[in-house]
């Protein structure tokens, strides 16, 4: 595990929000202010195998959903 800092997991975390979540829906509050929490740091993690959650519940989930503003998940994409 490896963990990083500042302007280094900003440019991180902002890469991963563009990559399941549409650019548009990133100036939404409800969505903005939950994706930027903690955003200046980073926890990098090596691992053998992934398992995932849903957050379709949440709030911001389901913000993301009625706005249609989030990418499919696709497997190949969470392996890159």
């Amino acid at each position: 595990m490896e963990l990083i800092y500042e302007e280094e997991a900003r440019r991180i975390n902002r890469s991963i929000h563009l990559k399941y979540v549409m650019p548009e829906p990133l100036s939404d509050v409800r969505v903005s202010s939950y994706l930027s929490e903690g955003d200046d740091v980073t926890v990098k993690v090596h691992m053998d195998r992934l398992i995932s959650w849903n957050l379709s519940d949440t709030n911001p989930g389901k913000a993301l959903s009625v706005g249609g503003w989030f990418y499919p998940f696709n497997d190949e994409l969470a392996s890159a």
